[in-house]
């Protein structure tokens, strides 16, 4: 048992990112010892039958979800978590990125399930059985249906019941996991939910994205004291007991037209809003919009300051900004004519992985966790070539200095993606949700092949063929 203290905190992590900046021999990067090779899942998108939550009652309503999908039983997670986990495990990876589910574990407000409880601690169980240490996220962009109703992140009560549920976590949780994540994809889940009205509560109002944006840092902040606070065992047996993070989704955005300086401004705000508005917030203690269109916001989110101990990182693709002023942001994002793309249009642009891990090193001195990586690829044709040239990406910027702690790949298994249904597949196994069979897909082995390896040929990791190399 060791005691939390933001010096053992520190000192950890320090020894964690000193040890990353390891030499090349030759063309090859070899990974350090205690890289975390991982995947990652949310309870909503795998567990099925999350029937006290916002988003079960949001998919009730035709038109909301693609193709008419339901998250119904989604993977049947919840049953099936034991075989899963073998999978991970067979993959080679030491390490699980999870959700616990708020809207099971206190389905009233007030009033935990025990019986929740009791499961969310035999999936804790079987990852250390598997030799998988878990990352587990608090907030996956679901609420308690009660919650929802009270105005969820809008109402600045949430932050306190969030507080509340993170110190519960840390408490009856804190004994089988070190690593926590706070909220999953904060701006994505206001920009959605408040801008885009494309997740519940379904508003589009600038305004009230902002309000949601402070409230959001304001309760992972109070989470992350929650959590130091109350998670006093390192489940490790040695080490921090609880080192925080968030999994903030970040892109490259460049100028549509890089000749246009309309575009070049409209590209620096883009970057501001989506990529460093909340991160500062949430390490820097102050919430700051200044921008030409936009509602000023000049606030403090108190014990936000250093509330971060490692920075997670979910990266897929880069947008181009085109000026636009009748958009709530003043700009298109667009891609560029004739790039490879994922299924559901993204750019695969495995340079912009590089250029992210840099520059968030850069801005933010944080040792790094890629909390997502991944593409939706239902042909299978593309998984594997865009699995290697990120992580050569990666390998590349940690071969340049950036302390990366571990790569959690976007996802272990097809699942419920949200308002796109079950079409997107962006596992390394496929599932047939007839069946709930798995199988595994080419980039299954290639994951298993580089981590056992423990190194990597390093390439020209900026470009996307068409046919897959050779490694």
């Amino acid at each position: 048992m060791t005691a939390n203290s933001p010096g053992s905190i520190l000192a950890a992590l320090l020894l964690a990112a000193a040890s990353l900046a390891q030499p090349c021999a030759g063309e090859s990067y070899v990974f350090p010892a205690g890289f975390l090779w991982g995947t990652a899942t949310a309870a909503h998108q795998v567990e099925g039958n999350n029937s006290n939550s916002d988003w079960w009652d949001w998919e009730q309503v035709p038109g909301r979800i693609k193709n008419g999908d339901k998250s119904g039983l989604a993977d049947d997670h919840y049953r099936l978590y034991p075989q899963d986990l073998a999978l991970a495990r067979g993959l080679g990876t030491n390490s699980y990125r999870f959700s616990v589910e708020w809207a099971r574990l206190e389905p009233e407000e007030g009033k935990f399930d025990e019986q929740q409880v009791a499961h969310y601690r035999q999936m804790l169980e079987a990852c250390k059985a598997n030799g998988l240490k878990p990352v587990i996220t608090l907030f996956h962009f679901t609420l308690p249906r009660w919650m929802a109703a009270k105005g969820g992140w809008l109402n600045p009560s949430c932050v306190t019941r969030f507080e509340q549920f993170a110190a519960f976590a840390g408490q009856r949780f804190g004994d089988l996991a070190d690593l926590w994540c706070t909220l999953n994809e904060p701006v994505v889940y206001l920009g959605a939910g408040y801008l885009k009205g494309v997740f519940p509560p379904g508003v589009q109002d600038l305004r009230q994205a902002l309000v949601v944006m402070e409230n959001l840092a304001r309760g992972h902040a109070l989470a992350a004291r929650a959590l130091r606070s109350s998670d006093r065992v390192a489940a490790a047996g040695a080490g921090p007991a609880a080192v925080v993070t968030v999994a903030h989704h970040m892109r490259v955005f460049d100028p549509a037209r890089g000749w246009h300086p309309i575009d070049i401004v409209a590209t620096r705000a883009v970057d501001y809003i989506f990529n460093k508005a909340f991160l500062n917030a949430i390490t820097r203690g102050r919430l700051l919009f200044n921008l030409p269109g936009f509602p000023r916001v000049d606030v403090t989110i108190p014990f936000g300051v250093k509330s971060l101990d490692i920075l997670g990182v979910n990266y897929y693709s880069r947008d181009l900004i085109k000026f636009n002023p009748r958009s709530p942001i003043l700009s298109d994002q667009v891609s560029p004519p004739g790039c490879p793309t994922n299924d559901l249009g993204w750019e695969i642009y495995p340079e912009g992985f590089y250029r992210v891990l840099v520059g968030a090193w850069k801005d933010y001195g944080l040792p790094i966790l890629v909390t997502e990586n991944g593409v939706a690829d239902g042909s299978d044709s593309k998984r594997s070539q865009f699995l290697l040239r990120h992580l050569q990406a990666m390998a590349r910027a940690m071969k340049e200095g950036v302390p990366v702690l571990g790569y959690m790949h976007w996802s272990l298994m097809d699942n419920f993606e949200w308002a796109e249904g079950f079409w997107p597949r962006f596992g390394l196994f496929r599932v047939d949700y007839a069946t709930q069979e798995r199988r595994p897909t080419s980039a299954a082995q290639l994951y298993r092949q580089i981590i056992a390896q423990g190194r990597i040929e390093l390439g020209k990791s900026e470009e996307f063929d068409a046919d897959p190399p050779g490694r």
